[in-house]
């Protein structure tokens, strides 16, 4: 039962978004299939590969143990890190309108990224305690 009404909002929303996106035409429509491309495009050209690499030099660098908690945390990361992206990079901001980008957005993903290494590190420190007691 709930798994059919979800089911069926999940189709009126898909309903929905294109219902919208007929309304606005054809260039509304070639707008969202380069968009689409692009992060396929991305994908495969420059996330896939990086993350193969990343994962080779993991191999060769850390033990075993450390492996799957060093990977959660670049998990976190790059999960934040490709959300904000919009933010990290001067995209969508205007001379014209202050409220739009105001704050210290590199700052904060920064601290961020302090805080996830930090976090990483003293997690594979315990491991490591704790394999040896």
């Amino acid at each position: 039962m709930t798994r059919g009404f979800l089911g069926l909002m999940g189709v009126a929303a898909i309903g929905w978004g294109f219902w919208l996106l007929h309304d606005d035409g054809l260039e509304r429509w070639r707008s969202q299939v380069v968009w689409l491309a692009s992060g396929v495009l991305a994908h495969d050209a420059v996330i896939a590969p990086l993350v193969v690499i990343l994962g080779v030099a993991a191999a060769r660098l850390w033990r075993p143990r450390a492996r799957g908690t060093i990977a959660v945390g670049f998990i976190v990361w790059a999960t934040v890190t490709v959300a904000v992206a919009n933010v990290l990079l001067p995209i969508g901001g205007r001379p014209d309108n202050a409220s739009l980008m105001n704050r210290p957005y590199v700052l904060a993903w920064v601290v961020f990224t302090g805080v996830v290494v930090a976090t990483t590190a003293i997690a594979v420190a315990r491991g490591r305690v704790k394999a040896r007691s």
